[in-house]
């Protein structure tokens, strides 16, 4: 059984997919009550995520 973490609980992806366009990633956590974007380019290994709500 797999079990999830409470910060990091639903992970999706927006964009257009009959066509190609941009795309941006997103999680939430396990009660829904925050968003963030994972940044759209990363410098190094680790980027800090957007909060988006």
């Amino acid at each position: 059984m797999t079990r999830s973490r409470p910060d990091f609980y639903a992970f999706w992806a927006d964009g257009n997919p009959p066509e190609k366009s941009d795309s941006s990633l997103y999680f939430t956590n396990k009660d829904g009550n925050h968003v963030w974007r994972l940044p759209a380019k990363m410098d190094g290994e680790f980027s800090k995520p957007d909060v988006v709500w």
